[in-house]
């Protein structure tokens, strides 16, 4: 058996209360075993029992505001949850997903996917004014 498999069968034998109660050190020391790609699986596999089942992960991810919190990121860090956030959102969309959640995985994809907006038309905009050569020969005095 190997490491990966190993991870995947603690998460069916621990109960959904332990898997809540595993601290961040002990997922590390777990997840750290791992390539990325077995991790990403094995986080996606846990949250999925701890929130019973696909739906409910969904409904979580969605009742945190996730996609507002990331819009308001900063742009060094965004780019890179973007990416993480849609290749998480469609990892979501499985067979077992009610339609609702269906729609709002794709609304929320299509929207980080959209290029950020130019600022409003219309917006108060401070004008430069020149000042006179007489004011500032005045203020060097």
């Amino acid at each position: 058996m190997t490491i990966f498999e190993d991870a995947l069968q603690l998460i069916d034998e621990l109960s959904v209360e332990d898997l809540r109660s595993l601290t961040k050190e002990e997922l590390m020391d777990i997840v750290s075993l791992l390539t990325p790609a077995q991790a990403s699986d094995f986080i996606f596999a846990k949250n999925i029992k701890i929130f019973g089942g696909i739906n409910g992960y969904v409904n979580d991810f969605f009742a945190k505001d996730t996609i507002s919190k990331i819009k308001a990121m900063p742009n060094a860090v965004k780019v890179r949850t973007i990416a993480s956030t849609i290749e998480l959102l469609n990892k979501m969309l499985k067979p077992d997903l009610t339609e609702e959640n269906r729609s709002r995985i794709n609304h929320a994809i299509a929207e980080l996917r959209e290029p950020a907006s130019a600022p409003a038309a219309g917006g108060y905009r401070k004008k430069k004014t020149r000042k006179s050569k007489k004011s500032k020969k005045t203020r060097r005095n």
